[in-house]
């Protein structure tokens, strides 16, 4: 979460930088352009919406490449050699009677609570 507000503030960061260059080269330039107000309007709206449509990119970036990682740990998951069968006859020889009683011996056991 942490990385992902660090990176929507600088996405706002650059945004700002957007329209107030946008902004500023129209302010400068106005004579030049002869630009009217409802296209210098509209300018600055499109330079603010880049901001938005920018995180939009981002974050969908972000989650199509969670997603093929998933798929990428899955793949070499089903890649990695099966372990042997822990049941190797004659390895380990249990008798078949064990355990015969359920029971625990304490030898020599003494307890008590800690201090306070």
């Amino acid at each position: 979460i942490c990385a992902q507000r660090w990176l929507c503030l600088r996405i706002e960061l650059l945004g700002v930088a957007i329209v107030f260059i946008a902004t500023l080269l129209v302010v400068i330039f106005n004579g030049v352009f002869g630009l009217s107000a409802g296209l210098v309007a509209l300018l600055i709206r499109w330079s603010s919406g880049l901001t938005v449509s920018l995180s939009f990119l981002v974050d969908n970036a972000a989650e199509a490449e969670g997603a093929v990682t998933a798929i990428e740990r899955i793949k070499r998951m089903s890649e990695v050699p099966q372990e042997q069968n822990f049941d190797k006859k004659g390895s380990l020889v249990v008798a078949d009677s064990w355990p015969a009683k359920g029971t625990l011996e304490f030898i020599d056991v003494r307890m008590r609570y800690r201090p306070g």
